[in-house]
């Protein structure tokens, strides 16, 4: 063979194994991607390790390591999912469902411990998770905002959440919408967080493309640690969630299912003295006290609830009736075109869930053209 064509060989040889090296490289470091299962969390929610293996993601790696999926092995996946012993290891499997109702992460725990410490200590190995969840298209953003939360198997229904946002009416504590409970199994624990879609209820995976992700993490707390999308708060390797493409029929009812939370609760707040605009509160309380009359009587009026300003309250009562209004819609929500349903959700639950924001901020203004009216007099 011509040196020259030997020498192409050996750079062609040469390239290839860098070609296969940075291939393999990038494959350990890529980003994990579950799709998310539509169905209904069955009461014992362990029978999905039997009906639906395939919504199981076993793609964990050491923590803080850009290393090879620790559980590959199909058998042991298998022998995991049903309950069996995994060769004397811990392995650690997610899954997410979604339904009309919210979403669901299910954490399978494997304790390879299990019998030995009840044997040994006559108790239960401990089993602790940290997760991570980035809703809405965030991979634009320069920040990525997240939740963060932990799973503790013996936390009898609570979890721990670490509050890093400031609550406005675009980013809300998710707690009072979440539950947790964990499911003792033959061989390890099953950790079931569920979230209502009312903490998310503007920021639903139904955009119109090809896919709809939002980023998630999980780190379980056993044999140094183990990872689903990176170490602690390492947002830029938090893994994708793909939701489905949601049938015109789901997203009506999960739309649907959202305006009547979302008319309840504004119902609530409504019924409240400080926003009731119904029963009478407009009127200031009377001011017969001696100390009131004697002492306060040349001071300015002061209110402890907005309806008992007369002027504020007739703007409390306009956002109410503009909200009252929205009934006969909710009412005939189902029938309208899907995209009359798209535009009347988009408004309606603004307007409901953040009527307290929107009454806070009539409020401000008001006060504040008075001080500065009040000024100007001066």
């Amino acid at each position: 063979m011509h040196p020259f064509i030997r020498s192409l060989n050996k750079y062609a040889a040469l390239a290839l194994t860098a070609l296969a090296a940075l291939a393999a490289t990038h494959a350990f470091a890529s980003k994990n991607v579950l799709d998310v299962w539509y169905g209904q969390v069955p009461g014992a929610p362990e029978s999905l390790l039997a009906s639906q293996p395939q919504i199981w993601s076993f793609a964990f790696r050491p923590y803080g390591a850009a290393a090879a999926d620790l559980w590959s092995d199909p058998i042991m996946a298998r022998n995991a999912l049903a309950g069996e012993d995994a060769g004397g290891k811990s392995p650690t499997a997610v899954a997410v469902t979604c339904d009309a109702d919210g979403f669901t992460v299910l954490v399978l725990c494997v304790e390879a411990a299990l019998h030995d410490a009840i044997a040994r200590t006559n108790a239960l190995p401990d089993s602790y998770c940290e997760i991570y969840v980035a809703p809405d298209d965030i991979d634009n953003r320069d920040m990525i905002p997240y939740y963060q939360f932990g799973l503790n198997a013996f936390a009898d229904g609570k979890f721990d959440h670490f509050p890093w946002i400031v609550e406005d009416r675009r980013m809300r504590t998710p707690t009072p919408y979440m539950d947790f409970k964990t499911r003792l199994l033959p061989n390890g624990y099953l950790h079931v967080l569920n979230f209502s879609w009312e903490a998310f209820w503007d920021k639903l995976p139904m955009k119109d493309r090809a896919d709809n992700f939002w980023r998630m993490s999980l780190i379980r707390w056993v044999d140094g640690g183990v990872s689903w999308g990176g170490v602690v708060h390492e947002a830029s390797r938090f893994g994708y969630i793909r939701f489905p493409r949601f049938t015109p029929e789901q997203r009506a009812e999960i739309r649907f299912r959202l305006l009547q939370r979302a008319w309840t609760r504004f119902r609530k707040l409504h019924a409240q003295p400080a926003y009731n605009t119904t029963r009478g509160w407009a009127a200031p309380w009377p001011r017969e006290d001696k100390f009131i009359v004697d002492a306060l009587d040349g001071l300015p009026e002061t209110f402890i609830h907005y309806t008992q300003d007369p002027v504020f309250s007739r703007t409390l009562k306009q956002l109410v009736d503009e909200r009252l209004a929205l009934a006969p819609g909710i009412a005939a929500f189902k029938e309208m075109p899907a995209d009359e349903q798209e535009a009347f959700y988009n408004r309606a639950a603004d307007m409901l869930f953040n009527f307290r924001y929107d009454v806070e901020k009539a409020y401000t203004s008001y006060v504040d053209d008075k001080l500065f009216a009040e000024g100007d007099k001066k």
